[in-house]
């Protein structure tokens, strides 16, 4: 990203035009009937949508884009025609929401008519296993998709893991640097009845603490979960 350090790089070298990449455009959309947006009165059985806002803050972190999509109704008559405009708009389009097995999961038809290959559909990790990814289908932008889970827990370990690379390799960065940085650590053990089941077939990602040790090396704790607070005992009435 050009930013004011670089730019006067570029005036000390001389250099009164240099060749820049336009930032990639990242649209974010979220698809739901049960979805309101941040500051709209709530109401039963409705949910707020962080997504989008989790999505776009990654997308401006990377130095993208972000294009705000909206939300698509699973009830609206036009979600197809919505849904293809996005990639009009943007050149990676991200949903959440829509990708897994249920009735209403409608994104994986709306990819198929719209002629994109679907490069996969399903994925052996743990949180992240609906997600999608497909390309192709004309339009303006790149023509590239990501279905992410709706669970925003699931939805922020896919983007960190799949969409942050994207991004970056469109803006031109060496394929090494899109990748996330490995590190060898120290496991702290939990305590007992503390510890962390792991599923048997698929790869898990935890959320942690990381902290330095006295060895000098680093520490890694799963972070604890909030436990409830103990039920009080009602007192016996006097009869």
């Amino acid at each position: 990203v050009l930013g004011a350090a670089e730019a006067g790089l570029c005036a000390s070298a001389g250099a009164a035009e240099v060749t820049v990449r336009r930032r990639v455009r990242v649209g974010v959309v979220s698809t739901g009937d049960e979805l309101l947006a941040p500051g709209e009165a709530w109401a039963p059985g409705r949910i707020y949508d962080s997504n989008r806002t989790t999505l776009l803050s990654i997308a401006a972190t990377l130095g993208a884009e972000g294009v705000d999509l909206g939300i698509i109704r699973d009830s609206s008559p036009n979600r197809a025609e919505e849904f293809a405009a996005a990639f009009d708009k943007a050149d990676v389009v991200v949903s959440t929401g829509g990708v897994s097995m249920g009735e209403t999961d409608w994104i994986k038809g709306a990819l198929e008519a719209r002629g994109m290959d679907t490069a996969f559909g399903r994925l052996c990790m743990k949180p992240g296993k609906p997600t999608t990814f497909a390309s192709g289908g004309g339009g303006s932008g790149a023509g590239l998709f990501f279905g992410l889970p709706g669970n925003p827990a699931s939805a922020l370990v896919t983007a960190q893991l799949l969409l942050a690379p994207c991004v970056k390799r469109l803006q031109g960065y060496p394929a090494q640097a899109c990748l996330h940085p490995e590190m060898t650590l120290n496991v702290k053990p939990a305590p007992p009845k503390r510890g962390v089941p792991l599923d048997p077939e698929r790869p898990e990602y935890h959320r942690v603490v990381l902290a330095p040790a006295a060895c000098g090396g680093g520490l890694v704790k799963p972070k604890p979960k909030p436990q409830p607070k103990p039920k009080s005992t009602p007192k016996p009435k006097p009869r």
